[in-house]
Order: structure tokens, then sequence, then C-alpha cells
């Protein structure tokens, strides 16, 4: 549905007009989190879909209306079946996204995280309460990628320092993470006199006494971040390491980076790779870096004295200096017209389609990166 609707650049004004120039398509730090805020999307959406595949606007428009996908993507906006599954998507996909928006916020999440992956689990239980097979099914996978790709001793000892975890009742898992705690100290703490030292510090924590006592900590074990109120190791002189010298900050401007990663390139040897008989050569030739001429050395050479001024006050603001040329070739100094290009430019580039059909296209659309975009997935189709 989503390839049928953003292949059209008419379709996809129709749809955003039913939307109120909401997107369906959302992107996220992952690829699988993008499709699964798609989902939700899709979902928070549906009414409004519904709506528009029935309206007279788009049944009455041959370009679009009479074509297989258009068939298609009624016959699954009118699929109960279809909505069902996505609502258990969202379901069941919503507890772990909280998770990764958590950790990704820039608060410390060392001490949080392995609290937060056991709610997100008993909301899974809860939802499947009626469906043991779906849930062990479901746990078993959210178990493994944990287990083999994301969990770390660290995180239990995070969890087992963190006091809003460690005087709460109702957490159950404190004993399964006492074990990893103590691998921590033993890795940190290599000589028994160092372990020594903090085993009574352990006590006093465990069972709130001394500091962790008084009613400034007992305030504040919900609301202080874990290092505010955990244990502190002290070291003592001879196993402290010396910090680096402090570098003095760099005088003058610094030069930004032009390397720009060739996806086409990319795409081509993927392309070639998959074929019976394999012509690398080929790829090779196309791909040489032209050789430098004398009049390139010599330009270069003197690119402050003949720099435009135009470009060069765009390049100095940080805009990208190969889509400022081109911006202010066909723009002239409209500050506008400019920066709309660049960041088009950018945002396309960066999906992977190469520079010079970017700038084609984005001024073909007068820099409507929706539009850019659309051609792009149409032409690939």
């Amino acid at each position: 549905m989503s390839k049928f609707l953003y292949n059209n650049a008419s379709m996809l004004d129709l749809m955003k007009k039913f939307t109120g120039g909401q997107e369906l398509i959302r992107t996220g730090i992952t690829k699988s989190v993008s499709s699964f805020l798609s989902l939700q999307s899709m979902l928070k959406q549906r009414s409004r879909l519904k709506h528009m595949f029935n309206s007279p606007e788009y049944s009455t428009n041959s370009s679009y209306a009479n074509k297989p996908q258009s068939i298609s993507c009624i016959a699954i906006v009118e699929d109960n079946d279809f909505w069902r599954a996505v609502e258990e998507c969202v379901a069941i996909s919503e507890p772990f996204l909280k998770v990764l928006r958590e950790v990704s916020g820039g608060k410390p999440a060392v001490g949080s995280i392995y609290e937060l992956m056991t709610r997100a689990k008993e909301s899974i239980r809860t939802y499947y309460i009626m469906d043991e097979g779906k849930c062990k099914t479901f746990l078993d996978i959210v178990d493994r990628k944990w287990r083999d790709q994301l969990h770390s001793p660290l995180h239990s000892a995070g969890a087992f320092l963190n006091p809003s975890i460690q005087y709460n009742q109702e957490i159950k898992f404190l004993g399964s993470i006492k074990e990893d705690f103590f691998k921590v100290l033993e890795k940190l703490l290599p000589t028994p006199e160092l372990r020594r030292d903090i085993t009574n510090q352990i006590f006093t924590f465990t069972r709130a006494k001394g500091m962790f006592a008084c009613n400034l900590a007992v305030e504040a074990r919900d609301t202080v971040s874990p290092a505010g109120l955990g244990i502190r190791v002290a070291l003592k002189p001879e196993y402290r390491i010396t910090p680096p010298p402090q570098l003095s900050p760099q005088v003058g401007n610094i030069p930004r980076s032009n390397f720009q990663f060739d996806f086409e390139f990319e795409r081509k040897l993927l392309a070639e790779s998959e074929k019976e008989s394999m012509n690398w050569s080929r790829l090779g030739l196309e791909n040489l870096p032209p050789k430098p001429t004398e009049s390139t050395s010599s330009s270069s050479s003197s690119t402050g004295a003949n720099a435009d001024p135009v470009v060069s006050k765009y390049i100095a603001s940080g805009l990208n200096r190969e889509a400022v040329a081109v911006a202010v070739a066909n723009y002239g100094d409209n500050p506008t017209k400019v920066r709309e290009f660049v960041n088009g430019y950018n945002l396309l580039r960066e999906m992977g389609f190469s520079s010079n059909n970017v700038a084609e296209v984005l001024l073909m659309y007068d820099n409507d990166t929706d539009k850019a975009l659309a051609h792009f997935l149409n032409s690939s189709s």
C-alpha cells in the first residue's frame, strides 16, 4: 500500500489531503523500528484511508483508480483480518519501542534497561494471557535477541545498584541479577583487598542502613538517577590511571569533509555479484577517478581568490558545498530556495540516489522532496 501511495505524486497529494498532511511512512533509529512505526501510523489513519479510497476524488481519477495496485490496496483496506494483524503487531511492539525511546533519549540507561525489558516482556504475557503458544513464541524471540546481542552483566549490575529497583518490594528479579553484579565486581576489583573494602558498602546499601536510610535518600529513590545514590568505589592511588593531558582547542576553521559514499556504485556491485558471469572489469572502468588536469590543480590552488562569494557565504554557514554550487547556479542568492534545495539534496543523497539525478529531479519539482522521492521510486519500479 505504501509503495502504491508514494510512487505517484498525485496519489501522494490526495493521501495527505485526507490524512491532514500526516505521513504513513515513519522513520526510526533502525529499519525494523521504522516498519513498526509505519504500522502504528497506518493503524491511526485507518478510517481516513478507507474514506479516501471510497471518495469520488479517488474513484473518478482514471490515472490510478483502475490500476491493479489500486484494487489490491482497496482489498487490503477493507480486510478486517489484515487490520487485526496490524493491531496485534502494534500492541506487542509498542512496549519495546518505549524501551528504545528511553535508552536513546540521552538519559543513563544502564541502571534501568533491565527493568524496562522486564516490564516489556510482562506486557506480552498480559496481551497473550489466553494464548500461551503465541506468548512463548514471542518471548523466545525477545530472550534470544536480549541474550545474544543486547544483554550485558553491566545491565544487571546497574539494576542491582538502582535504588528504585533495589527497594521496590514488587521487583522479583533481584535474585537473578545478583550473580551478574558480583561478576562485574570481580572484574572491576581484581584484588581481594579491594573487594573486601566494598563488602560493607554492599551490605549497607542492600539493607538501607547508614546514609541510605536517611530521609533525603528515601525520598529520592524514585526521582534521582542511580548514579546519585548508588555505591561509589574509591580506588586507592596505586590503582588509579592517570588521565590524559588536556589538549588545547583547535585554532582556526576546521575544514569540512566532502566525502560522499557512492551508493550507485555499491548497487552495481551487488547486482553484478548476482549474475552468473560477472564482469568486474567493466565496473572498474566505469568508476575510475578522473585524472587531475593542470587547470583543475591550478584552479584549486587559487580557490580563495576566485571563489564565488555567494557560494562561499552558504558554504561557511555549514551547507553542502556540492549542493550549494548547483543551487546558486539555478536560484542565485535566494536563501529560501538555496536551503530548500540543499536539504532535499542531502536527504535524497543519503537514500543512495546519485548526485546528478538528485539535482535534476529536485530542480524539476521545484525542491519538492516528496515528489522527487516519488519520481525515483516510480522510475525504479
